[in-house]
């Protein structure tokens, strides 16, 4: 269960971590866009697990190609998880004492609907 700080610390991370990727430009590519789609925090704020959303653009979201731009790019931002870690503690640096380590996963919910929607809409 979570309690209301880490939630609103989750919020937060989630809101200034988004911020970074658009100010990086980690987002705006021509193939991909990426969206911090959940933080979760530790109970006692000393890691914090970001889940990304990549999406490859023209591509189908289930096709090799589209699977194959997304791991490039979670690759590449686990490449420089020190440089986004402190982007981040300059941005919070006044509401938190310690900024959370920080490790990123690929979020393939969305994926996962639309290709259970996909499957529905076969006739």
């Amino acid at each position: 269960m979570y309690t209301k700080r880490q939630n609103k610390v989750s919020r937060m991370l989630q809101k200034e971590m988004a911020l970074i990727f658009q100010d990086s430009g980690l987002s705006i590519r021509k193939e991909m866009m990426i969206t911090v789609s959940l933080v979760r925090i530790s109970p006692d704020l000393s890691m914090a697990k970001v889940y990304l959303s990549i999406f490859a653009v023209g591509l189908e979201p289930l096709s090799t190609a589209a699977i194959e731009i997304k791991e490039k790019a979670l690759e590449e931002i686990n490449r420089h998880t020190i440089d986004l870690r402190k982007k981040l503690a300059t941005r919070i640096k006044n509401q938190l004492k310690a900024v959370p380590q920080i490790k990123f996963f690929l979020d393939d919910s969305i994926d996962y609907d639309e290709n259970i929607e996909n499957l529905l809409n076969i006739k």
